[in-house]
């Protein structure tokens, strides 16, 4: 990062360090443990208040911890969409980075005849295999994110918002045991 003129350290903490309301660990993330906490207090003082019978207010703050959990899980799913997306200009950089590397190295330093065409050649090759990797990197990387959206869609999301309902598909057909042919005879006999 410090390339790009970003000084900034990022807190690491270990997932349980984060969930640990004892544990010390760096200011933002001590402003979210505290977020998360109250939210989830609220939410099973709010069940339990809400409950009608002895089951549900016993209940209904187990199933608050268990909804949280599913929405970490979600979460955690769809962030592999933002780590494709990552993935994708990691690779960009490393192919750029390549081809920089070879054009850099293996340019000759003064150009005769010879080496004219040797130069040429070499940046006909290497401007191809520019284009073709980042082409590959498009499309290996596109389908990916397709295919990873559409199972998180399918699996997370419809599972949550999307009512199965309607009817059965039956294509329109006419049903018929016998078939009665115009003129008397069919046709071909």
């Amino acid at each position: 990062m410090h390339e790009f003129g970003i000084d900034f350290t990022f807190p690491k903490t270990e997932l349980f360090t984060v969930f640990n309301p004892f544990a010390p660990v760096a200011a933002i993330v001590l402003a979210f443990r505290t977020i998360f906490y109250l939210g989830l207090g609220t939410g099973m003082v709010g069940a339990v208040l809400i409950g009608k019978g002895a089951g549900e207010k016993i209940g209904g703050p187990i199933n608050i911890i268990y909804g949280i959990t599913g929405l970490i899980a979600d979460v955690t799913s769809y962030t592999r969409l933002l780590a494709l997306g990552i993935a994708t200009g990691v690779i960009a950089f490393s192919i750029n980075f390549i081809v920089e590397f070879a054009y850099s190295g293996m340019m000759p330093a003064e150009l005769t005849p010879l080496s004219t065409i040797y130069a040429g050649l070499l940046l006909i090759g290497l401007a191809f295999i520019f284009i073709a990797a980042h082409c590959f990197n498009i499309f290996i990387n596109s389908l990916g994110g397709f295919i990873h959206t559409m199972r998180l869609h399918f699996a997370e999301f419809f599972s949550k918002f999307y009512e199965a309902g309607g009817e059965k598909f039956a294509p329109f057909k006419a049903k018929r045991t016998f078939t009665k042919v115009k003129g008397g005879e069919w046709p071909g006999r």
